[in-house]
């Protein structure tokens, strides 16, 4: 199925074939009311409208209404109401023009006019749907969450939020050494050679807390709803980018992955994180509820 982007994408595409017909059709209608207008070549723009618009036609089979529930496409319907109303009005414009200009270019033009936002109002009837959808996923992870509906959505005080319990021990040939430590030992050698002592007091003492949490296994744990599930390449590599949210406890992890995860978005998940590096060390789907 097609993401929102896409399908933003789609509109976009829509409107470059809508926009140059309405100034093709104020034209010849400033012509008809005997105004004076700079000579235009409609028909070149006519042609090249025209292709866009059938290319904007050939998304419609890979978008489909079908995957939302009754309530969230009765919502759609009612949200693109009146992109509907001006659909119905360009398309009878378009047969006005047979009449009223007696010009076969002006009355396709009009036609791929009123076709292109025909298109833009299905695109966005999808794009009200997958929104309403969405609210109503969020609405029900906070139920489940037993937290109020009408509470705070994830912000980026919960992504950098910092608990110590429960503390979970992991095995040392699980743990995942932090890439921090070796960063932040560069950066101790570096200061070392500057002499700046308060700088490297304070790497010294990140670096002393994730030496501490490997060590002594400080990884703390948290059950959320993986709210979403992102893939891309990096360096010519996949990975996945996964989100998870603890609508509870408020918090939010984040992190990447070179492999999908063998959970879907919605799936509630157990997450274990460093203490104080927040590295990931195990995320597994979880059928108890904790809450």
């Amino acid at each position: 199925m097609k993401s929102l982007s896409d399908e933003n994408s789609s509109c976009v595409i829509s409107f470059v074939a809508f926009i140059p017909n309405f100034f093709v059709n104020l034209y010849h209608i400033l012509n008809t009311l005997g105004y004076e207008t700079p000579i235009i070549d409609t028909k070149n723009i006519i042609e090249f409208t025209l292709f866009i618009a059938f290319t904007s036609t050939t998304f419609i089979p890979f978008s489909s209404l079908k995957k939302f529930n009754e309530t969230c496409i009765a919502y759609a319907k009612e949200k693109v109401l009146p992109y509907r109303i001006i659909t119905i009005f360009l398309f009878t414009y378009s047969v006005i023009t047979i009449f009223l200009f007696k010009n076969i270019e002006i009355t396709i033009s009009a036609l791929i006019m009123a076709h292109s936002f025909f298109i833009i109002t299905y695109f966005k009837k999808l794009g009200f749907a997958k929104r309403y959808s969405d609210d109503y996923k969020i609405r029900w992870q906070k139920k489940n969450s037993g937290v109020n509906e009408d509470s705070k959505d994830p912000n980026i005080f919960w992504y950098y939020k910092v608990w110590f319990s429960p503390i979970v021990t992991i095995p040392k040939n699980l743990r995942p050494l932090p890439n921090k430590i070796i960063i932040f030992l560069a950066f101790v050698i570096i200061s070392v050679t500057n002499k700046s002592l308060i700088v490297i007091l304070l790497i010294s003492c990140y670096f002393l807390l994730l030496f501490i949490e490997y060590f002594f296994s400080l990884y703390v744990e948290t059950y959320g709803f993986c709210t979403k599930v992102r893939y891309y390449r990096n360096r010519g590599s996949d990975c996945w980018e996964i989100t998870i949210v603890d609508y509870k406890h408020k918090r939010k992890i984040v992190f990447d992955s070179p492999e999908p995860p063998h959970f879907n978005t919605g799936d509630y998940v157990r997450v274990i994180i460093g203490m104080f590096s927040r590295e990931l060390a195990t995320c597994s789907l979880s059928i108890r509820n904790t809450y």
